[in-house]
C-alpha cells in the first residue's frame, strides 16, 4: 500500500529487488518486507469488517 513507511510500492519495488550489499542491508530489506505484508493484510482485514 501507499502508506507503508510513507514509501510506494515502487519504491519498495525498488529497494527491494536490488542486490543487498551485506549482512545488515538485507536484514533491513526483510524488516521492510515484513513490514509491507503486515500492512497489506491489516487493511484487508480492515476491508472485510
Amino acid at each position: 500500500p501507499a502508506d507503508s513507511g510513507g514509501k510506494t510500492f515502487s519504491e519498495l519495488e525498488q529497494a527491494l529487488t536490488g542486490q543487498a550489499a551485506n549482512r545488515e542491508d538485507l536484514a533491513q530489506k526483510a524488516r521492510d518486507l515484513h513490514q509491507w505484508r503486515k500492512a497489506i493484510i491489516r487493511r484487508t482485514m480492515h476491508e472485510r469488517g
